[in-house]
């Protein structure tokens, strides 16, 4: 079965904000429930912990969370990483 929403995020170097910016998708979501959704993040060629930080979040998260890498720099490559991973119907 598809999921009906995928969120997708898309972020370089940012540790110290992805876990805040995570919190209010989640938080989103969780009021829209019943909702069938995911958060698909892709990490494009951080050198900083924001993979780890996006682990633990997700371990603890309500929400289903894919993490992606895409090594590669630009949003476009990211965002496409994200949409080829995407379950979500939108």
């Amino acid at each position: 079965m598809k999921l009906k929403l995928s969120v997708v995020v898309a972020t370089r170097n940012r540790a110290y904000a992805i876990a805040d910016c995570l919190g209010s998708i989640a938080a989103a979501i969780t009021h829209a429930a019943p909702l069938d959704a995911e958060i698909v993040v892709v990490d494009n060629g951080s050198t900083d912990d924001t993979a780890a930080v996006i682990k633990a979040w997700a371990s603890a998260s309500p929400v289903p969370v894919q993490l992606l890498s895409e090594p590669r720099k630009g949003k476009g490559r990211a965002l496409n990483c994200a949409l080829r991973a995407a379950q979500g119907e939108l």
